[in-house]
């Protein structure tokens, strides 16, 4: 199986952009709840404020790359994913509905190191606690064997990268312009 990483559609320039969640009582909620591969327990997210003004997108990848995709995609991923994604239904901007916060939950160990390229923690950047681990991944390449025939997840280690299956980049991108691009991986 081959494999994509998501990234917005840089010719979507246009495009609003979303900010962090916010729950029904007002608290605003750390969009990297959604974005750290486990199951989020907190309040549920209301509405995502628009941060800038744009044109609308299918997916979206607000703040901290939190997926914010419409209703029809999230129909589309649940029926392939069903074990893999979580959905929040939100309002956009308070008022636009049909968009729902999906949380990825898989992590995968699959990294290629030998083929990505890396830039780990080390000690004299003075943050002990993550010597070792990744810093940045600028190329990502997957080990398909290692991904386990997950559809869609995110890199253990690093999960900022969301990682998605041909079998999704195929089926979402016969539902028209999506705001995103997969970029092999």
């Amino acid at each position: 199986m081959r494999y994509f990483r998501v990234l917005t559609d840089p010719e979507s320039s246009d495009r609003w952009f979303l900010d962090e969640p916010v729950a029904a009582n007002g608290t605003p909620i750390d969009a990297r709840e959604f974005t750290a591969s486990k199951a989020y327990s907190g309040p549920d997210p209301q509405f995502v404020p628009i941060q800038r003004a744009g044109k609308q997108e299918q997916f979206n990848l607000a703040a901290f790359d939190m997926p914010v995709v419409s209703e029809k995609l999230a129909v589309e991923l649940k029926r392939i994913a069903v074990d893999e994604v979580v959905f929040y239904p939100v309002l956009v901007g308070s008022t636009v509905c049909g968009f729902e916060i999906m949380n990825v939950l898989p992590a995968a160990k699959c990294l290629d190191e030998s083929k990505s390229q890396i830039l780990f923690w080390k000690p004299e950047d003075g943050r002990p606690d993550k010597v070792g681990h990744y810093r940045m991944v600028t190329r990502i390449k997957v080990d398909p064997i290692l991904a386990e025939q997950r559809h869609i997840f995110r890199i253990k280690g690093w999960e900022i990268a969301l990682i998605v299956s041909e079998v999704v980049r195929d089926r979402l991108c016969k539902l028209g312009r999506l705001g995103v691009v997969f970029e092999p991986v």
